[in-house]
């Protein structure tokens, strides 16, 4: 493969998606904001306001810090589908991360979708 093949030769059909995925590098999702204890997940999934969709439940629960947890069933596939939904979900999480400041979030994704703009504005609809 060539040096510089991806700068150079990719194809710029979504122009700007590719820039907002290459910000990825200067303004990534802290990870410290990631809900890692069962217990706070568990909190955030009981006292959250739910929002249900096809593809996913997004719990959203008012508190004083920011948090987001991304949980996948596996029954929607594979474990490199998984790994794609939950690395979709986190980056459009973190392209909106303004609108849930003070808030935990918990996204339960529960079918496969390989469209980021579908589910950019499943999180714009959100709030």
């Amino acid at each position: 493969m060539a040096e510089g093949f991806w700068q150079e030769d990719a194809p710029r059909a979504a122009g700007d998606l590719l820039l907002v995925m290459n910000s990825k590098k200067r303004y990534p999702l802290p990870r410290k904001s990631v809900l890692k204890k069962k217990n706070d997940i568990v909190r955030v999934l009981r006292e959250g306001k739910r929002y249900s969709f096809k593809i996913c439940t997004i719990f959203i629960c008012s508190s004083g810090t920011t948090g987001v947890a991304f949980l996948i069933r596996k029954k929607t596939g594979n474990a490199v589908n998984r790994n794609r939904m939950k690395r979709l979900f986190r980056e459009a999480y973190r392209l909106q991360r303004s609108r849930f400041m003070g808030k935990e979030v918990v996204f339960y994704i529960k079918q496969y979708l390989h469209d980021f703009h579908f589910i950019m504005e499943l999180i714009e609809s959100v709030n």
